[in-house]
């Protein structure tokens, strides 16, 4: 075997090597993220660290988030660095989210203002 056969060998060993520790690492993330205290909703994957940032455009994002909105559904979750996002997508659930949140926010500022 000549130098160039060995070498070539050697690098496609370790790029396979590197492949595989990658989605490995991929998989852990996902398992660890599966067993957080709270339940997200659905979202396309992303890579370990950066998550989906590589997927949006810097023209025109709505597109893919469009996209993703239609196979994911009302809400989804988007890993965007090392921040999840919860993306809505609809208005009736956007309104629904802000009437359940808002009794959570003024009951006890209301609870307050009654004491006084």
């Amino acid at each position: 075997m000549d130098y160039l056969a060995v070498v070539s060998i050697s690098l496609l060993l370790l790029l396979a090597i590197r492949c595989i520790s990658f989605w490995h690492t991929a998989d852990i993330d996902a398992k660890k993220s599966s067993s957080s205290k709270y339940r997200y909703p659905p979202g396309p994957r992303g890579l370990p660290f950066i998550g989906v940032g590589h997927l949006i455009p810097s023209v025109f994002p709505g597109e893919i988030t469009s996209k993703w909105a239609q196979q994911y559904g009302e809400l989804m979750t988007v890993q965007l660095g090392g921040m999840r996002w919860i993306f809505c997508n609809s208005t009736r659930t956007a309104r629904e989210l802000l009437e359940r949140r808002s009794a959570v926010i003024l009951e006890p500022l209301e609870n307050l203002c009654a004491d006084n």
